[in-house]
């Protein structure tokens, strides 16, 4: 599992040697440490060489109560902004690079799926693309971002 959060970035996979726990791992350890407000015992541990250097491992009861925290965290409209606030803009520019990465996932889903409108509201940046999505009454709603 990949979690992007203003506190950072985690990939979370099942321990090899213990289904109850979880392996955390980050690319930074700053990330890791950013979880020890919920997880006081969390101790990062090194890895050089490995594709996740940081790592940590905990019981999945306490990895559930860290995704409830973070969930209770959310009071921002703009994930990305939020991200640039309290992480900086390397950070967020980072992050935006995964955005469009993803972004490209809408192009490989197929034309039968129905994809729900994109309804207007207040923008904070003018997005340089246009899509075109059904409207739910059969016509088409143009939406510009």
């Amino acid at each position: 599992m990949w979690v992007l959060t203003p506190r950072g970035f985690f990939s979370v996979v099942q321990d090899r040697g213990d289904a109850n726990r979880l392996l955390v791992r980050t690319r930074v350890r700053t990330d890791l440490e950013a979880l020890r407000d919920v997880l006081p015992g969390l101790e990062p541990t090194g890895y050089e060489g490995a594709d996740y250097p940081w790592r940590a491992w905990v019981d999945r009861g306490d990895w559930a109560r860290v995704l409830e925290a973070m969930c209770e965290e959310i009071n921002y409209s703009n994930f990305k902004n939020t991200v640039a606030d309290r992480q900086g803009g390397s950070r967020a520019a980072i992050y935006r690079h995964v955005w469009t990465t993803l972004h490209r996932l809408e192009r490989s889903v197929p034309e039968t799926v129905t994809r729900p409108p994109l309804l207007p509201e207040r923008f904070d940046r003018v997005i340089a693309y246009r899509r075109q999505f059904d409207a739910p009454h059969g016509g088409k709603l143009s939406a510009r971002r």
